[in-house]
């Protein structure tokens, strides 16, 4: 018998199993920190470029209606604006000289009405075809709407006539403005799935966040400032990223914790590809000495003041010293893979030991907190070892 066999049996008889989630076929030592920068999100930055803005008279030459005119924005001194139930802008004409869509994949018309009225674009190709469209809402206050282009071929030849069609559904004269392209891709999170080697992505493309293993999506959020009421970054690393919105706030980790609003969320693609599932009904009781630190028992998603975060499904304890003990005892149920975050660690590299097995999912944010992901099934008391080099 492996050793590694022996002592997964000697863990599991003893009530504790450890996951041995190390490359097989390698003797290389594993690295036991990795340092990755976190991401702190602009706020709604995105790049953009301004194809019209109706400011020059000359600006509705571009556009194919009838009964437009040009009058002063209402909001902004010297900005002139259209005023129409529709129009058919020839989008082509803008983009010639530049290529199209390429790295653009939404276009936005910034609309307001004096009412709430529905808003249709329809971008249209030379063959008649319409690959593209959307259907927004306009209301008394300047609002952009998006198409997505990600229906359109990466690139078109020079001079493919492109038309795009901007109608007010109830047939109200509606003031258009800017229409401008945007690239919305980005990245936010980017690591490696423990055990698996799936690599870990969260990023945003057009109108949506998307939280992939390998090529499965696990995760799909309508995106601000793109839709009306979407979802923003509060916080990602190379762990887990926190999602918000006017009335929600989802988290997801690497190991599959999906938690909705504080409640444990079982989403069929997320549970296919989970290690675990948050242990929100029943999380294990953490414990530290008192001269190496103390329990966190008073952050925002901690709602019994227990050191477990039910908004992020960690642990999480502030350290006064550079080598704690930190011992983890189940309560009403096994706890699978348990994430402890650890606040005010000195400065070097930090290395966790289990049951006399290095840990290798150890994580060291350039905001000096440290996260460790515990490959254990929690059934009894176990005590992990973190040392400061």
């Amino acid at each position: 018998m492996s050793r590694t066999l022996l002592l997964t049996a000697c863990l599991t008889i003893c009530g504790c199993v450890y996951i041995d989630d190390s490359p097989q076929g390698t003797t290389a030592p594993l690295p036991t920190t990795r340092k990755v920068a976190r991401y702190m999100p602009p706020a709604d930055q995105y790049v953009k470029s301004k194809l019209i803005d109706f400011d020059s008279p000359y600006d509705t030459s571009f556009v194919v209606a009838s009964g437009i005119k040009l009058i002063d924005d209402p909001d902004k001194a010297g900005n002139r604006v259209m005023i129409a139930p529709g129009a058919t802008i020839k989008l082509g004409a803008l983009v010639r000289g530049r290529e199209f869509p390429g790295p653009w994949d939404l276009l936005g018309v910034r609309v307001r009405a004096d009412r709430q009225t529905g808003v249709k674009l329809t971008l249209t190709l030379g063959t008649g075809e319409s690959p593209c469209e959307s259907d927004s809402n306009a209301g008394p206050h300047w609002e952009i709407c998006w198409i997505e282009l990600s229906k359109l071929p990466t690139s078109m030849p020079i001079g493919t006539e492109q038309l795009l069609t901007i109608n007010s559904v109830d047939g109200k004269p509606i003031l258009i403005d800017e229409v401008i392209l945007a690239q919305s891709r980005t990245v936010v999170s980017q690591s490696t799935v423990p055990g698996s080697g799936e690599s870990w992505r969260v990023g945003r493309t057009a109108l949506r966040w998307q939280v992939f293993a390998g090529e499965h999506e696990l995760l799909s959020l309508p995106a601000a400032p793109f839709v009306e009421e979407g979802y923003r970054v509060l916080e990602s690393n190379a762990v887990r990223t926190v999602f918000i919105s006017p009335t929600d706030t989802i988290s997801i980790d690497r190991n599959g914790r999906l938690i909705e609003n504080g409640a444990a969320r079982l989403d069929e693609r997320v549970v296919k590809f989970a290690k675990t599932t948050a242990e929100n009904d029943s999380p294990a009781m953490i414990e530290i000495p008192p001269d190496q630190g103390r329990v966190e028992r008073t952050l925002p998603g901690d709602r019994d003041n227990d050191g477990y975060d039910e908004s992020r499904g960690c642990y999480t304890i502030r350290s006064t010293a550079s080598r704690l003990s930190v011992r983890l005892s189940p309560q009403k149920f096994p706890v699978s893979w348990p994430v402890i975050e650890v606040i005010g660690l000195p400065p070097g590299a930090v290395s966790v030991w289990l049951e006399g097995q290095i840990v290798p999912w150890v994580t060291r944010l350039s905001d000096g907190k440290t996260i460790i992901e515990l490959p254990v099934k929690l059934q009894r008391p176990i005590e992990a070892q973190v040392r400061v080099k």
